[in-house]
């Protein structure tokens, strides 16, 4: 009788691990198709802009890599630091004056709802809910 109990409570725990262990599955699944789907919608259209901005971003991305290890080295002298950090900062202001310049030039050529749909499918902010709405009940208390 103790085996037969033992064997059913074994059966129902695999049972229980295996339904968990799915839904877990099944939700990193649909996750990840509807991040795929909405990441994959308008490269189409934006790829090749955005093409031309990744070689500035790598020059962005390169020249942070080179003061987080200019700041772990032994020889540390502030003021190079100080003109790593300016080194950033413009590498990082040219990369988004491009980015701007190709959304500003896709904005001319298409309509305001195709921008806005593009737009919209790009929310990585955190927040972009709480602002959107913000910004929409200042835009309507404006008007």
């Amino acid at each position: 009788m103790k085996r037969k109990v033992i064997n059913i409570l074994l059966l129902l725990s695999l049972i229980f691990n295996l339904a968990v262990f799915s839904m877990f599955a099944i939700h990193f699944y649909r996750m990840r198709q509807e991040f795929g789907q909405m990441h994959c919608e308008y490269q189409p259209e934006m790829r090749e802009r955005f093409r031309k901005i990744q070689p500035k971003h790598r020059e962005y991305l390169k020249a942070r890599s080179d003061l987080f290890d200019y700041l772990r080295s032994e020889d540390f002298n502030v003021n190079t630091a100080y003109k790593k950090l300016d080194l950033i900062i413009r590498r990082q202001m040219i990369m988004e004056r491009e980015l701007g310049k190709e959304l500003i030039n896709l904005r001319k050529e298409m309509s305001l709802e195709d921008f806005i749909k593009i737009t919209e499918k790009n929310r990585f902010h955190p927040n972009y809910e709480k602002i959107r709405r913000k910004t929409v009940s200042v835009d309507s208390k404006t008007e």
